[in-house]
C-alpha cells in the first residue's frame, strides 16, 4: 500500500511537473500565433491599401505628366468601377488638350506664315506704308516710307502717333492726317 501511494505520489508529481511544462507551451504557441497573426494583418493591410490607393497614385502621376506638359499621358482602363471611368475621363480631357494643342500650333503656324508674306509684300511695294493698331500705336514701317520720307523710321515703331510726331516733327501732317479731330 506504501509503496502505491508512493507510486501514485510520484506520478502525480511527474504529471505536475508536465502539466507546468504544456501550459508553457501552450503559452509559448499562442504567443507565436499571436505574433504570426499580428504580422499577417499589418501584411494583409499594407497590400490592400496598396491595392486601394494604386489607382490614385496612377491618376496623380497621370496629373503631373499632364501639368509638365505631356499631353499624350494616358491612364490604363482594366475595371468596370469607378476609377475606371474617371480614367476614360481623364484620357478624353488629355486627348482633347493634344487635339486644342495641335489646333493652336496649326493656327499659330498659318498666322506666322500670313505675317511673313504680309511683310515681303509691304516691304516689295513702292508705295510707302505704315501701319497703325486701333490705338494709333505704330506697328509697322515699310522701306519706301522710309525712302519717301527720307526718314529712319524704324526708332518709331511701338509708339503711338503723337508720341512718333513729337520724335520727328516732320511726321506732323501725317499725325494731321490719320488721327481724328
Amino acid at each position: 500500500l506504501a509503496q502505491s501511494v508512493d507510486t501514485a505520489q510520484k506520478e502525480y508529481k511527474e504529471i505536475s511537473f508536465q502539466r507546468n511544462l504544456i501550459k508553457d507551451s501552450f503559452r509559448l504557441t499562442l504567443f507565436v500565433i499571436m505574433v504570426l497573426t499580428v504580422l499577417f494583418s499589418l501584411w494583409a493591410a499594407f497590400v490592400f491599401s496598396r491595392r486601394l490607393t494604386n489607382p490614385v497614385r496612377i491618376l496623380v502621376e497621370g496629373t503631373l505628366a499632364v501639368a509638365s506638359g505631356d499631353l499624350e499621358k494616358k491612364l490604363p482602363v482594366v475595371e468596370r468601377d469607378d476609377f475606371s471611368l474617371l480614367a476614360r475621363s481623364f484620357n478624353t480631357m488629355t486627348r482633347r488638350l493634344s487635339d486644342a494643342q495641335n489646333e493652336r500650333e496649326q493656327a499659330r503656324r498659318q498666322l506666322q506664315q500670313e505675317h511673313d508674306y504680309l511683310f515681303v509684300v509691304l516691304e516689295h511695294l513702292t508705295s510707302g506704308v505704315i501701319t497703325l493698331d486701333a490705338e494709333h500705336v505704330i506697328q509697322r514701317v515699310n522701306t519706301a516710307a522710309n525712302d519717301i520720307l527720307g526718314l529712319t523710321l524704324s526708332d518709331i515703331i511701338g509708339l503711338t502717333l503723337i508720341q512718333a510726331e513729337q520724335a520727328i516733327p516732320e511726321l506732323g501732317a501725317l499725325a494731321n492726317t490719320a488721327l481724328p479731330h
